[in-house]
């Protein structure tokens, strides 16, 4: 019964939607384009008292620009100055408007 209890609250807040997909695949490009970003500092976790550090379309943004550009445009530098905050996810705005630009 408890073990029930346990999964059932665990679904409840439980959102399985594309907001997590696309979170780590944009996480994951950084960590590929990026060699200084320690990529573990970003949560791309929904649920009940988390959420996700990327917003669509900022996933969007980083999905869509090869390495070069990344790295070209000081995206690299910026997500990586961002990822060694002690909060990251509190800027998601910050985070959008920076591989946004």
């Amino acid at each position: 019964m408890l073990v029930a209890l346990f999964v059932a609250a665990a679904l409840s807040c439980a959102n399985f939607d594309n907001d997590e997909l696309q979170c780590e695949e944009a996480v994951s490009r950084l960590e590929e384009c990026c060699p200084d970003i320690d990529a573990r500092r970003f949560s791309c976790d929904v649920g009940c008292n988390s959420g996700v550090d990327f917003t669509n379309r900022a996933a969007g943004c980083v999905r869509d620009r090869s390495c070069d550009d990344l790295r070209n445009r000081d995206i690299c530098a910026a997500m990586t100055r961002i990822a060694n905050e002690p909060y990251p996810g509190q800027s998601t705005a910050q985070i959008e408007q920076e591989v946004c630009r």
